[in-house]
Formats: C-alpha cells, sequence, structure tokens
C-alpha cells in the first residue's frame, strides 16, 4: 500500500510541475516568441554550455577512478564508461538510487559488492557540494531581502536544517564513511549485490580529501553551465543572485522524489520559483532549466545506455 502511495505521489508531483512550467512558457507570458527568443540568444555562451559538459562528466570520472581504486583500479576512460552506465541505470530508478548499482555493474563480479558501496559514496560526497552551495544560496539569499518560500520564521527553520544536514553530510562522508555500507545492506533490492555480511573498508584523508573537492569543482562547473545558459538565453539579473538561485535551485529540487521523466521538470519549477524571484522573464528561465537536463543528464544517459562499450578494462560482463 505504501509503495503505491508513493508512487501515486511521484506521478502527481511530475504532472503537477509539469502543469506549472507550461502554464509559465505558455500561459503567464502569452507575449513569449520562440523566434525572438532565438534572434537574442548568444549563441557562443550556449557553445561554452555544451562544451563544460564533458568537463563536469570528467571532473566525476576523476571522481570515481579515485574512489573505486580501492576497490578495482580502472583507466579515466572506464571509470567514464562505468558513470555514464550508472547514469542511464539511475534514470530507471527514484532519485537516481540505482545508480551506484549502475556503476557497480561495469565492475569484475567479485568487486560489485564493495563497488555499490563506493558508488553511493561517491553520490553522497557530491550531495555534500549541492548541501554546501546550498546554504551559501540560504545565506546570500536572505541578506539580498529575498524570501524562501514560506514566512520569516520559516526560512530561519529551513536554515537550521540546512545546517543540520550539511554537518551529518560531513560525518557520515569524513568520518565514518561506513555507516553508509552498513545502510546500503538494509535496501532490499542492494542485498543481491552487497550480500548481508558487510565488507568494511575506510577510505583514507587523501582520498576524501580529493573526491569531496572534486566534487564541490564539478558542482560550480555545472552551476556555471546553468548560469552561462541563463544568460545565453538573454536573462539578466545580478551575478550573485543568478548563483544563489541556482544553488537553492539544486538544493530543493533534491529533496524532491522524482522520476527521470519528471526531474527535469521539478528543476524547472524551482527555478521559476527562485530565478522568478529576480527577474520577470520565467518563460525563459524554465527552458534554460530543461534544456540544461538535456544536455547534462539526458545525453550522458542515452549514450550509456545505448553505446555498446564492450569488456575493455572495466569488466562488464555479457549479460549487463
Amino acid at each position: 500500500m505504501k509503495t503505491v502511495v508513493v508512487k501515486y505521489l511521484r506521478a502527481i508531483i511530475g504532472v503537477a510541475v509539469y502543469l506549472i512550467v507550461a502554464y509559465k512558457i505558455f500561459g503567464a507570458n502569452k507575449h513569449f516568441s520562440f523566434s525572438e527568443l532565438l534572434e537574442r540568444s548568444h549563441w557562443g555562451l550556449l557553445l561554452v554550455v555544451t562544451l563544460l559538459m564533458p568537463i563536469s562528466w570528467f571532473f566525476e570520472a576523476l571522481k570515481w577512478k579515485v574512489v573505486v581504486a580501492e576497490v578495482q583500479p580502472l583507466s579515466i576512460m572506464d571509470s567514464w564508461k562505468s558513470v555514464w552506465y550508472g547514469v542511464a541505470a539511475g534514470q530507471l530508478t527514484p532519485n537516481r538510487v540505482g545508480e551506484p548499482v549502475g556503476r557497480a555493474a561495469m565492475l569484475l563480479p567479485q568487486h560489485r559488492a564493495r563497488g555499490v558501496y563506493a558508488a553511493a559514496w561517491c553520490a553522497l560526497s557530491q550531495q555534500l557540494a549541492t548541501v554546501s552551495f546550498g546554504v551559501v544560496g540560504v545565506v546570500v539569499w536572505l541578506y539580498a531581502g529575498l524570501m524562501l518560500p514560506g514566512n520569516i520564521f520559516v526560512s530561519n527553520i529551513a536554515i537550521s536544517l540546512l545546517v543540520i544536514f550539511w554537518v551529518a553530510s560531513v560525518l557520515l562522508v569524513v568520518i565514518a564513511p561506513n555507516a553508509l555500507f552498513r545502510l546500503i545492506v538494509k535496501i532490499p533490492y542492494a542485498k543481491k549485490w552487497v550480500g548481508n555480511s558487510p565488507q568494511i573498508f575506510a577510505h583514507s584523508k587523501k582520498v576524501i580529501a580529493i573526491s569531496v573537492g572534486l566534487s564541490l569543482v564539478r558542482y560550480f562547473v555545472f552551476s556555471t553551465q546553468f548560469l552561462l545558459m541563463l544568460m545565453a538565453l538573454d536573462v539578466v539579473a545580478p551575478l550573485h543572485l543568478l548563483y544563489a538561485a541556482i544553488w537553492l535551485t539544486y538544493l530543493f529540487s533534491s529533496a524532491i522524489p522524482t522520476f527521470a521523466w519528471s526531474e527535469a521538470g521539478v528543476r524547472a519549477g524551482f527555478s521559476i520559483l527562485f530565478v522568478g524571484m529576480i527577474t520577470s522573464n520565467t518563460a525563459v528561465v524554465a527552458l534554460a532549466a530543461m534544456l540544461l537536463w538535456i544536455v547534462n543528464v539526458g545525453i550522458p544517459a542515452l549514450v550509456g545506455a545505448w553505446v555498446p562499450w564492450g569488456r575493455g578494462g572495466s569488466g562488464r560482463s555479457e549479460g549487463i
């Protein structure tokens, strides 16, 4: 019963956000014209946004290579294959929870159990970057006199919760990374991968520092992509407020349960909410968020799912 309720909830959220996005583009902006938008667009910036996509994923592939080296050494190309295969697998599950299993599937069978743990740890380190920049975004947002959804009391509570979550994430990633493994083995569909006996191992301080650092760099890269996409589509607003709005968009959208088909809509909805507070061109804001999702997630997922990678050095078996 609970599973059915969750599925209907995700479906309702997905439909609702797409209706909101469609209204903002076609209903609330009666004078919106794609032809005029094409004339005003800065194509050089759009090219830069596209070129930053592989750079962003290079940092993720490098991070995965560093982390998984304690399980199975990979070349940077095999690491990239594993990452994009995980992206494809993640699109089939809510909030990309299947991504760690997808990454581990590209490892040798005897290494997949620990690979799931390593991939989940990688995802958590990236979430740490999302929360860290999100906290900065909240501070900048409120300092500028803008509001989070709700009243002042709700905003203060939100800041406190964000700080608590940030501290908890740091403790889990840096001090007690093995707690994540013990959590994974409790997930039913993951038991066949990791088994019932936790295979505990600790990351070195050097690996932790490199991984968290690469997560922060990668986050800034795709945040800058969003900024440049908005500027390319002629959205004008103070630079620091645009960054803050983008960081808040990523922070709040990461907390919403979504499937692949609704993730882009949820992100567009939050971008309308936050970026829309500092610019009136909400139609372009929604369009920018959707286009960026296609570039950064849609294309890698398609490539990861359909390109025949072969065995290479990743140890992927024929049945996967």
